[in-house]
């Protein structure tokens, strides 16, 4: 069975499997559900998540529901999609995150991120469409979120993070989802109760009141650990040297820091912690994150 989010389908065929987000349904060899169809493209269709949403999106092929043509179809129990004419989906079952990503500008209110491209405007407006006047973009693949900022390369951008662009700072966080409900728009704050995060280096221990400590260990308790004792913004790439000593290709230290980081946050929202522990700044510096009522402490 899929972690986290994911949908189960069953086709005409009688096969059943768990899809998740990201995951392409094509005649392409890598295709999670490959079908051997002369109707069906090579990448005919993606499975996304639009903040608690989960979508089947037509790529080069066609989609049909209820006898119609449609590029996207959000997928609920009981959801029958046409992929071609030899071959029909029928959605048995769909798990949804606990958490959204969302955004907010300087100090107002989150938004969850529900369109596939965003677009930053000088007046500090976060548009849900490509705007070519933009300072900023914010767009989803099917590795996850990415920013560019002005003229800079694409980078993956998570909860934590935040771009810095015209004088605006847009900061990127996990909303919390009622999965019957989601309201489009909440404050931030108050949504999650005080840890002691006690850093051992290999491992980190996260206590609450009321609830089982959690550990984390690896390279994720070491980027935490590392983080704790610069206690300052560090650069990524000072951090990322420190994790992998002697590697000196920028590009091969940003994925692998890009990876840990993305583990981490895996681990976190798992545990039902707060995943922007480690914010990342416009400039590219990292820090950890601490709330009213965090307390850091460091063991040898």
């Amino acid at each position: 069975m899929a972690v986290g989010a994911y949908c189960r389908i069953r086709l005409n065929s009688g096969q059943i499997i768990d899809l998740e987000p990201g995951d392409i349904i094509g005649r392409l060899e890598t295709a999670t559900l490959r079908i051997n169809e002369p109707q069906i493209s090579e990448a005919h269709a993606l499975i996304s998540l639009r903040g608690e949403k989960m979508m089947l999106l037509a790529l080069r092929g066609v989609l049909s529901v209820g006898g119609r043509p449609t590029s996207s179809v959000q997928l609920r129990p009981g959801t029958e999609v046409m992929l071609c004419q030899q071959s029909q989906l029928t959605v048995l079952h769909t798990e949804l995150p606990d958490t959204a990503l969302g955004a907010r500008i300087g100090e107002g209110r989150v938004e969850v991120l529900r369109r596939s491209t965003y677009s930053l405007m000088p007046g500090g407006i976060l548009s849900p469409l490509f705007q070519p006047a933009a300072i900023a973009y914010l767009w989803s693949s099917p590795e996850g979120w990415l920013a560019r900022v002005g003229g800079e390369a694409a980078r993956t951008v998570h909860a934590g993070d935040s771009l810095t662009a015209g004088g605006w700072t847009l900061q990127l966080v996990d909303v919390p989802l009622d999965k019957r409900s989601v309201a489009p728009t909440m404050p931030i704050g108050g949504l999650f109760r005080p840890m002691r995060i006690v850093t051992r280096y290999e491992t980190v221990l996260f206590y609450r009141d009321g609830v089982p400590p959690v550990q984390v260990g690896g390279l994720p308790a070491r980027l935490i650990s590392e983080l704790a004792g610069f206690s300052s913004p560090t650069p990524w790439r000072m951090l990322a040297e420190q994790l992998w000593p002697g590697t000196t290709d920028a590009v091969l230290l940003r994925q692998r820091l890009d990876r840990c980081l993305a583990r981490l946050r895996r681990k976190l929202r798992r545990a039902e912690l707060r995943t922007d522990l480690v914010q990342a700044s416009g400039s590219g510096d990292y820090e950890l994150l601490l709330y009213p009522g965090d307390e850091l402490l460091e063991q040898e």
